[in-house]
C-alpha cells in the first residue's frame, strides 16, 4: 500500500507560493477571529464551518502524501482549538 497521493498533488507547481497564501489565510482568520467585531447577523457556527472547511480543503490539496494529509488535519484541529481558547 502506497502513502502517495494522486499525481495532481505531486505535480503542483510553485508550492511555496500556495503554502504562503495558505499561511496568509491562517493569519487572516486569526486576526478576524480575535478582534472585536459588531454582530452582522451571520450565524457563528456556519461561518466557522465554512472557514475551516475552506482551510482544510486548501491545505489538503497541498499535501504530498497521506501522512502529510493526516498531520494537516491534526494541525488544523489544533489551530482551531487555539483560536477558540484565545
Amino acid at each position: 500500500m502506497t502513502t502517495q497521493l494522486p499525481n495532481s498533488a505531486q505535480q503542483l507547481q510553485l508550492i511555496w507560493l500556495w503554502s504562503t497564501i495558505g499561511v496568509g489565510m491562517l493569519v487572516a482568520v486569526a486576526v478576524v477571529s480575535l478582534i472585536p467585531a459588531p454582530d452582522v447577523g451571520v450565524n457563528d457556527k456556519l461561518s466557522h464551518l465554512l472557514t475551516y472547511f475552506l482551510l482544510a480543503g486548501w491545505f489538503g490539496l497541498l499535501a504530498r502524501s497521506r501522512i502529510d494529509l493526516g498531520w494537516t488535519v491534526v494541525a488544523l484541529i489544533a489551530y482551531g482549538m487555539i483560536i477558540e481558547l484565545l
